[in-house]
């Protein structure tokens, strides 16, 4: 088992990371609320390659607000995010903290995309908050 372990709804697809969390953001982009059906994803950030996912995954690919290409990979079976890339962002991979078997062991940093939120959306207010998604630091 990785530091970070967990699995989709359904159990067939298994994801395991090596390493440590670079961070966690709240994200608000329209996206992530048409992924999550609610007001905003909790995204954990790890190095690329460091995420493993098995079994059976359907990918696909859309356009980010950005302009850059997000690559995102379901569990064939429940349809549950496993894993996303994004072209812009070439050495991360993106991981949803609810995958993970203790996802309470994650802590957002930041709030990112909140020109996007909804009203009714609640996220800590002690976070930072970024219009869009701030530079890579």
């Amino acid at each position: 088992m990785g530091m970070l372990d967990g699995q989709c709804l359904c159990g067939q697809c298994k994801l395991s990371c090596d390493e440590a969390a670079l961070k966690a953001v709240h994200c608000q982009c329209t996206d992530c609320q048409k992924l999550s059906g609610t007001g905003h994803l909790t995204n954990v950030v790890v190095k690329k390659g460091s995420a493993i996912v098995t079994g059976p995954l359907t990918v696909f690919e859309s356009a980010a607000g950005s302009g850059n290409i997000n690559k995102r990979m379901f569990c064939s079976v429940c349809g549950s995010q496993m894993l996303r890339e994004n072209s812009g962002m070439p050495d991360i991979s993106i991981i949803h903290a609810g995958t993970f078997h203790q996802p309470g062991a994650i802590s957002p940093g930041a709030v990112v995309w909140h020109k996007s939120a909804i009203s009714w959306d609640y996220c800590d207010p002690s976070l930072p908050v970024y219009e869009v998604m701030p530079p890579p630091s």
